[in-house]
């Protein structure tokens, strides 16, 4: 048995396969569902549109959901729409039904859904089941508010609703009155949103006569039958006469009408149901000012988090002030909060935050005016830490270490820091960092000269549960090797720059050999990944560098032949790749059938690895208090683009010619300063 594990293939990221069975199944089904929904509107077109839906829900519907479960219909779902590249789902498509629990839907047209009545209508009559929906858009959309309360008051289940960028006040009011047992509330965006808005959400106000007894004051006793006088007519102005002089009671300079209100209304309110399960209220973006925050703080006592709202220190501030004015000073509110952001803090806000949310085990600060030292007001709970552009000034980086090598930094399981531009760049050691926190599982930098100087950790030390990692601006080959070979559960991994990686550095990762000058016909890393002790994370899926000029295709071949389960790679455009280079990595990617995915520069801005740094990118985008490094602007205009195995040559640029009957392909580049031409016929 020994000898044939000897002969084993050497370990290569997964190989393309054929498509699933189940897959095939799910294509065809899709394009017979796509086929029938355009049928369905040329019926429309050619009769009406209320005979087509009629239709589809007598005759076709019923099979649909007699044969399919739930589950598979809510993925048919996603499939058919976007075969459509259709907003959603309306009568003609495949809908919800009492077993599909969850369901996005994109709206269109800026002056409103041209289908938007018919998904109404749908979601009344088949959304019984739905314990999440949401209804997206790009701009501002009307709804009509009597067909979503109905829609909403039939979804007995709900439980997460996502109304990003289209709610406003008077939706804001159904949603009060018809989802009892709501959970999550996502009304980011939306600029209608405002703070009468939300106390419509979670109360409901009701006018009601005052229950006293009526007793007209006394020498005010007439009859009530004599109202006529003689001369007079009961109508109009004369009435009126005539009552205010039977009963000089009820005339405005009357004292007495003060000691009486058995004729006003009562402002009566009372708490929507809600109230007592949101657990998460998402407003960032609109237009509710700090009073709207306390006003929600006070009625939801239940509430563990405000989504991206950035401005909580500032509202606790405000109560604070109130409180201390009013000489209320023994009553300090306790709130639930778990996660909490906070724009430009101070010492005093985070006192307010450590006090007010004791519970807080999420805390994003962005822009601080205060020492790293601040930090420690807060409970042990602390689990995650989002420290956003921070000043570049390595007093304060001295009082981070200070910080994180106290208790609180061996909790700390989310860590990202995010240096503010400037005219230099600060050094960070991120051997001091990993070392003062052991249960790091996600780590994010960005904006600092990263290193690692401490030598005094031990060799058995690793980073077990560290899955996830984003570091920049420029990473030393120390650093990045240190990292990776002390995290075995290691998933994620994005560099920006690394100046001084070459290809050793890689090969010594991934086998225990070290490569010398060799020609690349002359190395196979495959053959030497064989038998030999890898320190490369198994586990690893995506290894991005965006600028590694000293690595070639050696380093390229070595990952290929290491890492099992890698999926994604680049950015080789940065990369020093010569042109016999790169039609080597295509050769070995072709001949060994791989599914590998060659990313370009904007996976580094923009990408699924990390979605927290997308929603900074969303921020900026939307005129949010987040800045980037001037220079990083241009990239995050492109989209990512993964480049099929056709196509091994990003950084290339391609031009077509016919000589002959043959179709010629050209290829130029520029690598390291020398122009490059590659030629396929």
């Amino acid at each position: 048995m020994s000898d044939v594990n000897d002969v084993t293939t050497p370990i290569m990221p997964q190989h393309r396969q054929p498509v699933a069975l189940l897959a095939l199944c799910h294509a065809q089904v899709t394009t017979d569902l796509v086929a029938t929904c355009r049928l369905l509107q040329l019926l429309a077109q050619d009769s009406t549109v209320t005979h087509a839906l009629a239709l589809a829900r007598r005759h076709l519907r019923p099979r649909y959901c007699c044969f399919l479960p739930g589950r598979i219909r809510s993925q048919l779902i996603d499939e058919v729409s976007q075969r459509l590249a259709a907003p959603a789902p309306d009568g003609s498509a495949p809908g919800a039904a009492s077993d599909v629990c969850r369901l996005r839907v994109e709206l269109c047209c800026y002056y409103g859904c041209s289908h938007q009545t018919a998904l109404l209508n749908l979601l009344v009559t088949e959304g019984a089941g739905l314990e999440e929906l949401e209804l997206a858009r790009s701009a501002l959309l009307r709804l009509d508010k009597t067909l979503l309360c109905s829609a909403l008051i039939r979804a007995t289940a709900l439980r997460r609703l996502t109304l990003r960028n289209i709610a406003a006040d008077a939706i804001l009011q159904v949603v009060g009155q018809a989802c009892p047992i709501l959970e999550e509330l996502d009304i980011s965006h939306s600029r209608q949103v405002t703070d009468a808005g939300l106390r419509s959400l979670f109360l409901q106000v009701e006018l009601r006569d005052k229950l006293m007894p009526m007793t007209p004051p006394e020498g005010s006793s007439h009859r009530h039958s004599g109202l006529r006088e003689p001369g007079t007519t009961c109508r109009g102005w004369g009435r009126l006469k005539i009552l205010l002089r039977l009963f000089p009671w009820l005339r405005r300079d009357n004292d007495t009408k003060t000691k009486d209100q058995s004729f006003l209304l009562e402002y009566c309110e009372e708490n929507n149901p809600l109230c007592k399960t949101l657990k998460l209220l998402n407003v960032a973006n609109t237009s509710v000012t700090s009073a709207g925050i306390l006003l929600v703080l006070h009625h939801v006592s239940g509430l563990q988090s405000l989504g991206d709202y950035g401005h909580m220190g500032r509202t606790l501030e405000i109560m604070d002030r109130a409180r201390v004015a009013s000489r209320n000073t023994n009553d300090h509110p306790r709130f639930k909060l778990t996660s909490a952001r906070s724009q430009h803090t101070t010492h005093h806000r985070l006192e307010l935050l450590a006090r007010d949310c004791p519970e807080l085990e999420h805390l994003t600060v962005f822009e601080p005016h205060h020492s790293a030292s601040s930090l420690l007001l807060f409970p042990a709970s602390l689990s995650t830490l989002h420290l956003l552009h921070v000043p570049p000034d390595s007093t304060w980086v001295s009082d981070l270490y200070c910080y994180l090598a106290t208790p609180q930094g061996g909790n700390i399981c989310d860590l990202t820091i995010r240096f503010a531009p400037g005219e230099t760049f600060v050094s960070l050691d991120l051997g001091q960092i990993v070392r003062s926190c052991p249960n790091l599982c996600i780590l994010c930098e960005d904006g600092a000269d990263i290193d690692w100087n401490e030598d005094g950790i031990p060799e058995s030390f690793s980073l077990t549960k560290l899955w996830s990692v984003q570091l920049g601006r420029t990473v030393s080959a120390k650093a990045l090797t240190e990292l990776i070979r002390r995290s075995p559960h290691l998933r994620l991994a994005h560099f920006f720059s690394c100046p001084d990686l070459t290809d050793n550095h890689v090969i010594q990762l991934a086998t225990n050999y070290g490569l010398k000058s060799q020609p690349c016909d002359e190395v196979d890393p495959c053959r030497q990944a064989k038998g030999a002790k890898k320190l490369l994370p198994s586990e690893l899926e995506c290894f991005y560098i965006y600028e590694a000029p000293r690595a070639t295709s050696a380093a390229v071949i070595s990952l290929l032949a290491s890492c099992d389960s890698l999926v994604r790679t680049g950015n080789l455009t940065n990369w020093g790749l010569t042109c016999d280079g790169l039609r080597w990595i295509y050769t070995t990617v072709l001949a060994n059938n791989l599914e590998l995915e060659v990313n370009t520069g904007s996976h580094w801005f923009y990408s699924q690895c990390f979605p927290a740094f997308n929603t900074l990118l969303n921020c900026l985008l939307s005129n949010k208090l987040v800045h980037l490094n001037s220079t990083c602007l241009p990239h995050t205009i492109h989209s990512v683009t993964s480049l099929s195995l056709q196509l091994w040559v990003p950084m290339y640029v391609k031009q077509e010619e016919v000589i002959g009957a043959n179709k010629v392909q050209t290829y130029t580049s520029s690598c390291q300063g020398q122009q490059h031409h590659l030629r396929l016929v």
